[in-house]
């Protein structure tokens, strides 16, 4: 929320803002497709001034590195994708902060979007209820479907023929094959936010407005299910390697194993936090 990109090491540690402005009044005039080489350090300030019948101010919703291939290392990662709540656009960005592509997307806001595993394409979700499919170049290949419910996340099958999406209280994962079978359960008591599946173990979690994340196999069977917590569950990710998954919620986060079980409790996580960024500010 506060219109800023900040970058981190792998141990946590600020590596300082991105110099970034990505959405710019100008742009949100290009046409679908077309190239933005502007500048990012000329955007999201003009956004932020505005003008009359000018544009409402854009928020980043998502952003995700186009992924790494094994073996080549960090310089691999040269760009990202970035994801905002004038939802008309995705962005595709060079890691230094250039904008190289702007294209139009959604209607409302643009609320996820993930690479394949492959880098082959991007999918796009969003509150207009449309799951979109692209090109690494930004083409559009296929609007793969049309739900009543906003889409709050997506997240690709590992072998990248099958995309996992929000539908409410429902989980669905829909083939990219029209004639292949689609999968729907309701997973929660109340709307799922977050969703990921991982790579190595094929498994999938999910959190929601329930205050409960869960554990799923790749048919929609339940594996485990969390004791509800505080506030909604709005972020899950897996490590890569499929032996642990991070847990957000409110002024909170939380490790956890493949199981579902967390050694470490929210509190004791919140209190390591206070105590780094304590010493950070007294030395």
């Amino acid at each position: 929320d506060d219109r800023k990109i900040n970058r981190w090491n792998s141990d946590g540690e600020p590596l300082g803002q991105l110099t970034t402005t990505l959405f710019d009044v100008q742009s949100n005039s290009r046409p679908m497709g077309t190239s933005n080489t502007t500048s990012m350090a000329n955007l999201l300030d003009s956004g932020a001034r505005g003008m009359a019948g000018d544009a409402p101010n854009v928020y980043v919703t998502d952003i995700q590195w186009f992924p790494v291939a094994p073996g080549k290392g960090q310089a691999a990662a040269e760009m990202f994708a970035v994801g905002g709540t004038d939802g008309r656009k995705f962005y595709i960005c060079l890691k230094n902060g250039r904008v190289e592509k702007s294209v139009e997307a959604h209607r409302g806001a643009l609320l996820g979007l993930r690479w394949n595993y492959e880098g082959s394409a991007l999918v796009t979700a969003g509150e207009d209820g449309a799951a979109k499919i692209w090109s690494r170049n930004g083409m559009l290949r296929s609007s793969l479907v049309q739900l009543g419910y906003p889409i709050y996340d997506v997240s690709w099958a590992p072998d990248n023929d099958q995309i996992l999406l929000t539908n409410g209280r429902n989980l669905i994962i829909k083939p990219l094959q029209p004639s292949n079978k689609t999968i729907q359960w309701k997973a929660h008591d109340s709307v799922i936010l977050t969703v990921d599946w991982n790579l190595v173990n094929n498994l999938i979690i999910s959190g929601g407005e329930d205050k409960r994340y869960k554990i799923w196999d790749s048919f929609g069977r339940q594996l485990f299910s969390s004791s509800p917590h505080d506030h909604p569950i709005t972020s899950l990710a897996w490590n890569p390697s499929g032996e642990i998954f991070a847990v957000g919620t409110f002024d909170a986060m939380r490790l956890c194993d493949k199981l579902g079980v967390c050694p470490i409790p929210f509190c004791i996580i919140k209190t390591l936090i206070i105590l780094h960024i304590l010493v950070v500010l007294l030395f």
